[in-house]
């Protein structure tokens, strides 16, 4: 019995230890995300007006080369979603 208790208590050491290094890891990899992507920081509404602002022509899907609505659903799920539920862009 002895025995279990000292290895269960090992293992909750490893596991808090484990959890810590994971939070150190999240906290990391937000900080490099922002870094990386500032736009992403933009709130939605100054977002849509630079996407207004990027295309002189109304859109239109007969075209042969994309357009800008598309072009911009191409970035990052983020702008993709932002782009296709905004009818002002359309």
């Amino acid at each position: 019995l002895y025995d279990v208790e000292a290895r269960v208590a090992r293992l909750r050491q490893s596991l808090q230890a484990a959890e810590q290094h994971l939070a150190q890891a999240k906290r990391v990899l937000n900080a490099h995300a922002m870094l990386n992507s500032p736009v992403e920081s933009l709130p939605p509404e100054i977002l849509l007006y630079i996407f207004s602002l990027s295309f002189e022509k109304p859109f239109s899907i007969f075209e042969a080369e994309p357009q800008m609505p598309w072009l911009l659903g191409q970035v990052c799920r983020h702008w993709r979603a932002l782009a296709w539920q905004t009818p002002t862009l359309w």
